[in-house]
């Protein structure tokens, strides 16, 4: 969480708004980068949170696709060409990640993905990465990892 006096410290800027929707005015266009730590069924870290278990419904990762699809769609519009955005949801579903993912390059022809180098990532103890396609999983483990997925992807230079 980024406080908003650290933030000003940090040269940051930090607006509160609903992302399904377009940004405000006062968000400015042309980010280097963006990062969309997407709103989820959170079905990635139930061995840390063994309570929501109860909470879950097999349609969550149906009922939030859209939301995430929405927010990603609003954070590229504010990144200039050439620039980078990390999707991440802590869902292990696919619906919730590479569905959204496809589905936004599928609307978005001036994106694409950017390959994420497994053997460059190091994780803890106990977890364990999966390529998928271009894109990263951290699978939830028995140690206590809680599972993630990446996507990185590059808006095309002009």
């Amino acid at each position: 969480v980024l406080r908003r006096d650290n933030a000003r410290f940090a040269g940051v800027s930090v607006v509160r708004a609903d992302a399904r929707f377009a940004l405000p005015e006062t968000v400015p266009a042309g980010a280097d980068r963006a990062l969309v730590d997407a709103p989820c069924s959170g079905l990635g870290i139930l061995g840390r949170r063994a309570d929501a278990r109860w909470r879950k419904m097999p349609e969550d990762p149906a009922r939030f696709s859209p939301v995430q699809r929405a927010i990603l769609a609003n954070a590229a519009a504010n990144v200039r060409r050439g620039g980078t955005l990390l999707y991440v949801t802590c869902s292990t579903h696919e619906k919730e990640d590479e569905e959204s993912v496809a589905a936004f390059l599928e609307a978005h022809a001036d994106w694409r993905p950017i390959p994420i180098d497994v053997d460059r990532i190091r994780v803890e103890a106990g977890s364990d990465l999966r390529q998928r396609g271009p894109y990263l999983q951290i699978v939830p483990g028995i140690g206590g990892a809680d599972g993630f997925f990446y996507a990185r992807l590059e808006r095309r230079p002009a």
